[in-house]
């Protein structure tokens, strides 16, 4: 069942996402480099920074190996004869957007009233939404603003600490920037550290129906 999130929560999450704003990310970082965040032995969770190329900004965040699957297929649709459409129908993420006003529904209109925040202008309105395979995005539920907030936080540690002292990272030849913290969380690293993989992984498809094999043996190639 769902659960919203109390404002206190989400004044949480705006904080984070403000902070993050003020580092500008997005002269750093293309649209498609990654950061990766590993916790102690768990499967890591996806950075991507969007506005490299100036017309809008965004972070989305991608869990685990499965969805950053999804996020090869929308960053490789192109050479896979996919439409950019039914890319992002199957990706799973939460994202922040900083856009403008009319992109907002009513409810995040008034989260941001609730809490105080007057944005003004283009590109300027931060609001959040989470995407799932096969749904239109929506606002996000109680659970995944926790997360979302906790993923930011470690985030801005990662930006702040590569602004600092980072390594290089060179993203072209398939490597993301990425922050381990020890299971406990009292200790990290940073180093530069290669993707799990470089394109869209394609699923295995295991077929039981015997009749149904028989069929796709005796139908023509194409």
């Amino acid at each position: 069942m769902r659960k919203e999130a109390t404002l206190e929560q989400w004044g949480a999450l705006y904080e984070i996402g403000t902070k993050i704003k003020e580092l500008h990310p997005w002269e750093e970082f293309g649209d498609l480099d990654l950061i990766g965040i590993g916790y102690g032995g768990e499967e890591p969770v996806f950075f991507n920074i969007i506005g490299s190329g100036g017309s809008c900004y965004g972070i989305t965040v991608y869990e685990g190996y499965e969805a950053l699957n999804g996020f090869m297929l929308l960053a490789t649709h192109e050479t896979m004869n996919v439409s950019a459409e039914y890319a992002m129908a199957q990706v799973r993420n939460l994202t922040c957007y900083w856009g403008s006003r009319n992109e907002l529904t009513d409810k995040q209109r008034k989260i941001i009233k609730d809490l105080g925040y007057k944005y003004r202008g283009k590109n300027q309105w931060l609001y959040f939404v989470s995407f799932e395979p096969g749904y239109w995005q929506y606002n996000m539920d109680e659970d995944e603003v926790l997360r979302m907030c906790g993923y930011l936080q470690d985030l801005e540690l990662a930006l702040c600490c590569c602004q600092k002292n980072g390594p290089e990272v060179d993203f072209e030849k398939g490597n993301m920037l990425f922050l381990e913290f020890s299971k406990d969380r009292t200790t990290w690293s940073m180093k530069e550290a290669p993707l799990p993989f470089l394109s869209y992984q394609i699923n295995a498809l295991a077929i039981t129906d015997d009749n149904l094999v028989v069929a796709l043996k005796e139908a023509p190639r194409g």
